[in-house]
């Protein structure tokens, strides 16, 4: 049986989107324009999408520092 997708905790995607804004210089047109996207829908509806959240992590992961 497949494990249920969970959403990572709110501290963590904020601390993700934060970090990725002051990595901006590092990312591609395509993830500034994502971060960009995502940054003002979390604050106001508290959520990611997995596909979201997942493309966030993999951001965070290989652009931050």
């Amino acid at each position: 049986m497949s494990k249920v997708w969970e959403p990572r905790d709110p501290e963590i995607i904020q601390y993700w989107i934060k970090s990725c804004v002051e990595a901006w210089k590092y990312l591609t047109n395509w993830e500034r324009g994502f971060i960009e996207d995502i940054g003002p829908k979390y604050d106001q509806y508290g959520k990611l999408t997995e596909p979201q959240e997942r493309a966030l992590e993999r951001i965070y992961a290989t652009r931050t520092k």
